[in-house]
């Protein structure tokens, strides 16, 4: 009776937490739905023009998710209102809209209930429930801090080199610093950074803070944490997550740079120059990663260098970041086991850290999932949309699952059911494989109560 009783506890937790789940999906769409009728509405447009709800609807995807996709030019469809309501949608997506319910909470000074943590703790794809409150209080400070310090910086630097008066810079360096700090990038310019190829020190600012966003607030809070224990002459330790985060996240920027480089070193960047083509190689490759943000057009680097972009994108950022794509922290694990598995080695450690064998089989499904999905979704646009290139629609595809915004000028082009599918897939990137993947969980949990006799069969 009493371990009955204790399997009931613990499939009732699994079903809650699929619950949790399903709540967060419905609320996501349900933020989309209402910035969607927003941004339709004639009040959001220049000129009084009207757009296609699909339209409306997909860069109302795009900006919560945080992608940076978009079917019109936001700079010259949307007025000052849209372009706040667009802003409003990053921001609540960045930081997560139970994370939102609850700094209301605590202005108001409400109770924040268990089933608040537990929503936060499945939105931001945390391993435990401890501290839920005090991580989204620091990510949310950390942010604004972030956004209010480079805002400043940059609006100096446009007030000093570009001639804006001090309401055009701050408006200008909020926005687009935003937009860089979520990875979200959009852009009020038509034609993303392209002015600003030869402004190394603009570009600097800027894969800065994309490179902040793209760590993640608990990598960020393990390193403020590390400078106070410094000040304090304190021990500290960083978790696992924040080693195995910022190691592949570097590694990742490293061997994508070497490999742009070497790709279009007789094409594009040998052109351009020394100096400016290594800096438009590195903003490319930093900001492929999840923002978006160009200051090269991407249809005239070399094929190679725009399929090495696309696997940038497919591995995205950092989990509990601003960014998309299967995420680095998978990445690491897939090739630790690889290693391990070559060296005929039983567990796979990492920092002398022991990684459960459910966290290597949960890392083999999302990359899975990831290749199913970004083919399948590539097969059916290309079936519908037949006068495009493979390559510009797997591009588009992992821009859309990396919740990247990069594209190669294809997404105006899509058919309506073409324009739905990227906009599922900037869902899925912002909600998360596992998370999406448990959505549609059955609550029941009576098959696991069968056991089946076991058989092996040949494999490789």
């Amino acid at each position: 009776m009493k371990k009955g009783n204790i399997g009931l506890r613990l499939f009732g937790k699994k079903n809650r937490s699929i619950s949790y789940r399903r709540r967060i999906g419905i609320g996501y769409l349900s933020v989309i739905m209402i910035g969607c009728l927003l941004l339709f509405l004639p009040i959001s447009h220049n000129n009084q023009d009207f757009i296609k709800f699909i339209d409306a609807f997909f860069v109302s995807a795009s900006a919560f998710s945080i992608t940076g996709l978009t079917t019109v030019n936001i700079s010259e469809t949307f007025n000052s209102f849209g372009h706040v309501i667009i802003l409003i949608l990053i921001q609540i997506g960045a930081i997560g809209i139970m994370s939102v319910k609850v700094l209301v909470l605590m202005l108001i000074n409400k109770k924040i209930t268990t089933t608040d943590r537990m929503m936060i703790y499945t939105e931001h794809k945390q391993t435990s429930t401890s501290g839920m409150v005090v991580l989204i209080k620091d990510a949310i400070m950390i942010m604004f801090i972030i956004q209010i310090l480079f805002t400043l910086i940059v609006s100096i630097h446009m007030i000093l080199f570009y001639n804006y008066d001090l309401l055009k810079a701050l408006w200008f360096s909020y926005f687009h610093m935003t937009a860089a700090l979520t990875n979200a990038g959009f852009d009020l310019t038509g034609n993303s950074f392209f002015s600003f190829s030869n402004d190394y020190l603009f570009q600097i600012y800027f894969m800065i803070v994309i490179i902040i966003g793209g760590l993640g607030f608990p990598v960020l809070i393990d390193i403020k944490r590390y400078f106070l224990s410094k000040k304090s002459k304190s021990v500290f330790h960083f978790s696992l997550f924040s080693k195995l985060s910022l190691v592949t996240y570097f590694v990742v920027l490293v061997i994508g740079l070497l490999l742009v480089l070497v790709t279009d070193y007789h094409y594009f960047f040998n052109e351009v120059g020394g100096i400016k083509g290594f800096f438009m190689a590195l903003f490319q490759v930093v900001s492929s990663r999840s923002s978006g943000l160009a200051t090269v057009n991407i249809n005239s680097l070399n094929p190679a260098t725009q399929f090495t972009l696309t696997i940038l994108m497919f591995i995205g950022a950092a989990p509990a970041s601003t960014g998309g794509g299967i995420r680095t922290t998978t990445l690491a694990i897939i090739v630790l086991y690889l290693y391990h598995y070559a060296s005929n080695k039983k567990d796979v450690v990492a920092f002398n850290r022991t990684i459960p064998k459910i966290t290597i089989f949960n890392a083999f499904v999302s990359i899975c999932v990831a290749m199913f999905m970004v083919n399948g979704a590539s097969l059916l646009i290309l079936f519908l949309n037949a006068q495009l290139n493979l390559q510009s629609i797997v591009f588009e595809v992992c821009s859309a699952f990396g919740t990247t915004g990069l594209s190669l000028g294809i997404t105006s082009q899509l058919d309506t059911v073409g324009k739905v599918i990227i906009a599922l897939l900037m869902m899925i990137g912002q909600i998360g494989i596992t998370n999406t993947l448990l959505i549609f969980a059955r609550n029941k949990e009576d098959d696991d109560l069968i056991r089946y006799p076991e058989e092996n069969i040949a494999i490789g």
